[in-house]
């Protein structure tokens, strides 16, 4: 527990900066810039770390009360001080044209890119827009939903935490019992999550919880949506499993699958996230912080949800059914293994291949951007002085890959639902 003291405070300020200072707590100071969504505000720190926290906010008078995840700080303000009233209703209205206006130009992406315009099944794609409104409204307004994504994210929070007594009796120093800090690295924190999560995934599919936990929500997909039994199980497969394991969920009707139902399946694969892959961005992004995991976990998890209807969608309207198809619902009756430890033992080698894939195309695609940076900003930007420029009039510093690629596919991103004051971050 710290005591607030009187020499603490915190700074809001109408430029969407933020500061504040906690002598109590070793002298903490933290900078960054805040935004707000109705009864949300988000800190993005410069200072101490490069990171996000969310906040619901209460106003009572004088008071400004910040609560994350059940812990509360509270404020007073200063009577020299003004009140910032931020415009929630127009920053709202905002929010939702932008996101008629992007959902609008996807769709249109998708139809120009479509195969066979006249075969595509409006009702399907109107269906699937209605179950993604359904869902984001549960999980951001309907408080019995979203405790149930709050109490889902916090499992795979609490699994990474059993991650990390396997990564420290691998890699702790038998003299401090502790990791050294030369081994706190994204190949020793974060790689590992997958290599459990694979195996305990494969232990899941083993003892035939995941199947029944796919069955349940594809049936309802296939209900509702009309899909075949195989594209329903895919779809809802994808949300827990990789893109190499969700297809044994229909491996007996592989073979006979329709071009469309092919195709959804992979698209499914794309866009959603894998369990395991999930966990190593929760570790990655949230660090040793279980409060930034949690944040992180529930925006992820919701993410990956919200992505498997629109995926669907999105593959309907590029390659429309135009073949009849099998509407039989029947999981497929292979099993990972013979018995559990079997089970385990595969989906560890499964995620030993998939962490050393992921390390390696990291490392070869963080070296192709520095060389990337070597030709465009230290050769071209240094010797036409535009690097001047780009830093005097942007956040950049210089004709970076970064700046490129930031500022060339920022309108996707404004599309994608991102404000347009943080596309350039």
């Amino acid at each position: 527990m710290i005591t607030v003291i009187e020499k603490d405070f915190i700074e809001i300020k109408s430029d969407r900066t933020f500061h504040y200072e906690l002598k109590a707590k070793n002298n903490l100071v933290a900078k960054g810039t805040w935004d707000r969504t109705d009864d949300l505000l988000y800190f993005n720190y410069t200072v101490p770390s490069d990171t996000i926290r969310c906040y619901t906010i209460q106003i009572n008078g004088n008071e400004l009360t910040l609560n994350e995840n059940d812990v509360n700080f509270s404020f007073i303000k200063k009577e020299t001080i003004k009140v910032i009233n931020e415009k929630t209703e127009t920053s709202r209205l905002q929010n939702i044209i932008r996101g008629i206006i992007g959902l609008t130009s996807l769709l249109l992406i998708a139809f120009a890119c479509s195969r066979n315009r006249k075969k595509i099944n409006w009702e399907l794609v109107f269906k699937g827009l209605f179950i993604q409104f359904i869902f984001a409204i549960g999980i951001l307004k309907v408080p019995f939903v979203a405790s149930i994504f709050n109490q889902i994210s916090k499992g795979f929070v609490k699994v990474i935490s059993f991650t990390q007594a396997g990564t420290d009796f691998l890699f702790a120093s038998f003299i401090t019992g502790k990791i050294e800090a030369p081994m706190v690295n994204f190949m020793v924190q974060v790689l590992p999550t997958i290599i459990f999560f694979s195996a305990l995934t494969s232990l899941f599919y083993y003892l035939g919880i995941l199947q029944k936990v796919v069955y349940f929500f594809a049936w309802m997909m296939k209900k509702f949506m009309k899909l075949s039994g195989s594209e329903s199980l895919a779809a809802v497969g994808n949300i827990f499993l990789g893109q190499t394991e969700a297809p044994l969920l229909v491996s007996p009707y592989l073979g006979k699958m329709t071009k469309s139902e092919i195709f959804c399946l992979m698209s499914g694969g794309m866009a959603t996230i894998a369990g395991g892959v999930l966990a190593a961005y929760i570790g990655f992004l949230g660090g040793s912080d279980p409060v930034e995991q949690l944040l992180f976990a529930k925006h992820l998890l919701a993410a990956s949800v919200l992505s498997a209807p629109a995926a669907v969608i999105a593959a309907k309207i590029i390659i429309p059914e135009t073949e009849k198809y099998n509407q039989e619902l029947k999981l497929s009756k292979d099993k990972i293994g013979s018995n559990a430890l079997e089970a385990i033992s595969k989906g560890t080698t499964d995620g030993i291949r998939l962490a050393v894939n992921v390390g390696a195309m990291l490392l070869v695609f963080t070296a192709i951007i520095a060389m990337g940076n070597y030709l465009t900003n230290d050769l071209i930007g240094n010797w036409t002085g535009i690097n001047n420029w780009i830093v005097a009039n942007t956040s950049y510093t210089g004709l970076t890959m970064q700046f490129i690629v930031g500022y060339s596919f920022a309108p996707i991103a404004w599309l994608m639902g991102i404000a347009w004051k943080m596309q350039y971050l």
